[in-house]
């Protein structure tokens, strides 16, 4: 099976001509979501092609047969991702995702997780 980087990217091409406010946006206002990505990239083997989350399913097959997910942090109320899941449905890959976690105030909280974030992990299971 051929793998490539799905909802991040190893490296940010150009970046050195982009301001550092666009710049941060494309590494999801998270710097360390760019290691996280490259260091996943380097242990598939380096130089994998990547794709955001909401290219068109049809051009996403294009890129491999396994979308490889970085969910470092996707749990919690501060992000819904129900937007993805008419996109997710369509996949016609297969999916793993690598370090599913949470967000939270302390080990002690709740974490509340938004019915869509909630579908689009089962969506992800399913693939």
């Amino acid at each position: 099976m051929k793998p490539f980087l799905f909802g991040c990217s190893s490296n940010l091409p150009n970046s050195k001509l982009m301001s550092s406010e666009i710049a941060y946006k494309l590494v999801g206002e998270n710097t360390g979501n760019l290691a996280y990505c490259y260091a996943i990239d380097q242990m598939l083997g380096g130089n994998l092609k990547s794709c955001l989350w909401d290219l068109d399913p049809v051009k996403i097959k294009s890129l491999g047969d396994i979308g490889v997910l970085a969910l470092s942090n996707q749990l919690g109320e501060h992000v819904n991702l129900g937007y993805l899941n008419e996109n997710f449905n369509k996949l016609d890959i297969s999916l793993v995702g690598i370090g599913l976690g949470a967000q939270a105030d302390n080990l002690q909280s709740t974490v509340d997780i938004p019915k869509g974030t909630l579908d689009w992990i089962r969506i992800i299971q399913e693939k």
